[in-house]
């Protein structure tokens, strides 16, 4: 069986990466979910690519949290950093393959996730777990022309794996992906980096 990329790079050079100083994923994205979570004031929240966490100390208040992943050792950092918060629930899946089972969720978070996914299973499950008036809040990268995915940092090296599988959304595909299966664009908002490169959040509803 081919080892999934997602699963080569240690934790610790996926913060250091993702926060380093051309790079500045990991502050900004931060900051992005503390304004999806402030947006919907979540009961019941999902987070599609929780990684080692980053941006869970914002769901304090929130009912149920789900933190789903595909690496156990993203996932096993985030219950050593956030054993103390009783809400949280953490699901190794490969959402690609794997049933989500988790229903009536009023808050689907999506950060630099769908570029490892293909748009109709997202939308599909995503429907699927989301209550009627529920929300996805996903979040793309938009890198300038013939810029690369990765982004180069000290610790860069081993996100080059992830190379062959990643797949560069474009806003418009993306909402329309959304529409495909049944949800609703409601929101955009766009985010620069210091690279020069920017994140796109797109805020689709589902119907009641």
């Amino acid at each position: 069986m081919t080892l999934n990329p997602r699963l080569s790079i240690p934790g610790a050079i996926y913060d250091s990466h993702m926060a380093a100083v051309g790079v500045k994923q990991l502050q900004a994205l931060n900051q992005i979910m503390q304004k999806q979570i402030r947006d919907y004031s979540p009961h019941r929240l999902a987070i599609c690519g929780v990684a080692t966490g980053n941006g869970l100390e914002h769901t304090r208040d929130v009912g149920k949290v789900y933190g789903i992943d595909i690496n156990p050792e993203y996932l096993e950092i985030c219950r050593h950093r956030f054993d103390h918060m009783r809400n949280i629930t953490f699901l190794l899946k490969d959402m690609s393959t794997d049933p989500l089972e988790i229903t009536a969720i009023d808050l689907v978070i999506a950060n630099l996730f769908v570029e490892y996914i293909d748009l109709a299973v997202f939308f599909d499950k995503i429907g699927a777990c989301l209550k009627p008036n529920g929300t996805a809040s996903i979040v793309i990268q938009k890198n300038p022309e013939k810029t690369a995915a990765i982004s180069a940092s000290q610790f860069s090296k081993p996100f080059e794996a992830l190379t062959p599988i990643i797949q560069e959304r474009n806003e418009f595909v993306t909402r329309r992906a959304a529409e495909e299966h049944g949800l609703i664009p409601v929101n955009s908002e766009y985010f620069g980096l210091p690279n020069g490169k920017s994140l796109i959040r797109i805020d689709v509803n589902k119907p009641r």
